[in-house]
């Protein structure tokens, strides 16, 4: 059911953000680079950070958003498809956008050093030398883009980044906790806002307005749904959101709210929201796991337990603070980009970290034959020669064969040679194997991540007992430590803790407990900045559930 925001974000190159149970989402997602280059291209663009890590000569928040009047970091990932190794540098031109503000490079030149096969690579991680992108002006039209062209030194291969330009809506300022979120939501054209600039981020959700950016975010931001045909009593057809409101209903996602009715202009409750999320999502036949009573306001069991408990798994929301999900309460316009980003957008695969090639170890062979011979030519009944051996081969000692018995033509060869070579071969290159652990997960607000697990794509990481996760990170400084999280307090249960730590660092812990959850947060940043996770131990036997 993950195909509009899944699409339009795998098809312009827009890596969106790891979905985490925070109430207040902080910095992420983070906007990258849109690619556009031909396919079977050698080296090819996955997508480039924007804004991602300070640099000399920026002059941003370091937020993953360009906004006017910043100098930000654009750093590109290429990842090399060749069956060697190659070093390229690159170089950017053709900077262009709406006629009015100023563009410039304050940094045309970058360098992405040597990129092992198969691997990916990024400038700023490759060297740190990597371009510097300047706009200023006034706003020039609502939904600002700007491109550029990206040539590498070999090959001839050069691709156009686009990138979005933020702070599009006067009520929602960089420091707005959604701020990002509304970003993202209106440069894939899932809303306009609600007019005059303006994107209304604490105004309430209706229900008609629900299926408009339910709809839009399956199926994608230019579907149009069929017209109506008079379904609802107090929805007329034709109507402004007759159609959306009847489409949702024909995909099995509301059965409206009683009586043949819609109610169009009630506000979506955080509970309604829930099952219409998880519906959207998954299919109209999808029913949630029973729930285990993760709210203090929600009772288990209870009509909506399962939908909003199987929210919370999925990593989508952490409820409204105070281990509360306040599920009477109203959907804000704000929080809707949340929910609907991540819902949908994070099976949207990171940008891998840079790697090496596998190692290929020295490789000493032994092997033990026995040849066959083949006699050839005319023979006297009484002779010795030499034969001609198949394969050729050579033995020591060599042979020679005698013939017995002219009647019979019958051959001894003496003695039956046993030959063992010993091959020693030595690869053109041998580099030192990293050990790979069996679950990662990233740690830190690059690429727009928090705690993002390399397999789910989400903050939940399921593991076996037994298995042991490895947290990799991304930024600093952040922790992982053990204990639940809330907006008011963070508490450290004693399982781990990897104290605060600045990338690069790994930490790691073996899970021995099955049928156990445990729950983790960075201390620095914990729920108001979106930094916890959770990690799901289940029985060696169990097979492991993939999100």
């Amino acid at each position: 059911m993950k195909t509009g925001i899944l699409a339009l974000l795998l098809g312009v190159g827009i890596m969106a953000a790891a979905r985490g149970p925070v109430a207040v989402p902080g910095r992420s997602p983070h906007l990258l680079a849109a690619a556009a280059a031909p396919s079977g291209t050698a080296i090819q663009p996955i997508a480039a950070g924007v804004d991602d890590h300070p640099a000399a000569g920026t002059v941003s928040n370091v937020n993953g958003l360009l906004e006017p009047g910043e100098t930000v970091q654009i750093s590109p990932f290429w990842k090399n498809t060749l069956g060697d190794a190659q070093a390229f540098t690159g170089s950017a031109s053709n900077l262009s956008g709406p006629p009015g503000p100023s563009y410039a490079f304050a940094d045309a030149a970058a360098d992405y050093g040597t990129v092992a096969a198969g691997s990916t690579a990024d400038c700023a991680t490759a060297t740190a030398d990597c371009y510097l992108l300047t706009v200023s002006g006034a706003r020039p039209v609502p939904h600002w883009d700007v491109t550029f062209t990206e040539t590498l030194s070999i090959l001839g291969i050069s691709t156009t980044w686009t990138i979005h330009v933020g702070e599009s809506f006067t009520d929602v300022p960089t420091t707005h906790p959604f701020y990002a979120y509304i970003e993202q939501l209106f440069h894939l054209q899932i809303t306009g806002g609600c007019g005059a600039g303006l994107y209304c981020p604490s105004s309430t959700v209706t229900r008609a307005q629900m299926a408009v950016f339910l709809l839009k975010s399956e199926h994608g931001s230019g579907y149009v749904p069929p017209p109506c045909t008079g379904k609802f009593d107090d929805v007329p057809c034709p109507g402004t959101f007759t159609d959306w409101i009847e489409q949702l209903s024909n995909e099995g996602i509301t059965g409206g709210c009683g009586g043949n009715n819609y109610c169009p202009n009630n506000p979506v409750t955080r509970a309604q929201m829930a099952v219409f999320l998880l519906k959207t999502e998954h299919g109209s036949a999808y029913l949630p796991p029973a729930c285990a009573g993760i709210f203090a306001d929600v009772p288990c069991p209870s009509p909506f337990a399962n939908w909003i408990e199987q929210l919370f798994n999925e990593g989508i929301t952490g409820g409204c603070g105070g281990d509360n999900y306040c599920p009477n309460a109203s959907v804000t316009r704000g929080q809707m980009a949340v929910f609907l980003l991540r819902t949908f957008a994070p099976l949207t695969p990171p940008v891998p970290t840079p790697t090496g090639p596998p190692a290929t170890p020295t490789a000493t062979n032994t092997a033990t034959f026995t040849p066959t011979f083949t006699l050839t030519g005319s023979m006297p009944p009484t002779s010795t020669r030499t034969p001609t051996l198949t394969p050729s081969v050579t033995l020591t000692p060599s042979i020679t064969p005698t013939l017995t018995g002219s009647a019979t033509r019958t051959f001894t060869l003496t003695p039956t040679n046993t030959r063992t070579p010993t091959n020693t071969r030595t690869p053109t290159s041998t580099p030192t194997p990293s050990p790979t652990p069996s679950h990662v997960v990233y740690v830190g607000f690059d690429m727009g991540y928090t705690f993002h697990d390399s397999i789910s794509g989400t903050n939940v990481t399921t593991v076996s007992v037994g298995d042991t996760v490895t947290w990799i990170w991304q930024g600093s400084p952040h922790s992982t430590t053990s204990g639940t999280c809330t907006i008011s307090n963070c508490v450290p249960d004693g399982v781990w803790d990897s104290g605060i730590q600045s990338d690069p660092f790994t930490f790691q812990y073996t899970f021995n407990t099955a049928n156990t959850t445990y729950p983790y947060f960075c201390l620095v940043h914990g729920v108001s900045m979106g930094m916890i996770g959770t990690v799901i131990v289940n029985p060696a036997s169990q097979p492991i559930t993939r999100r």
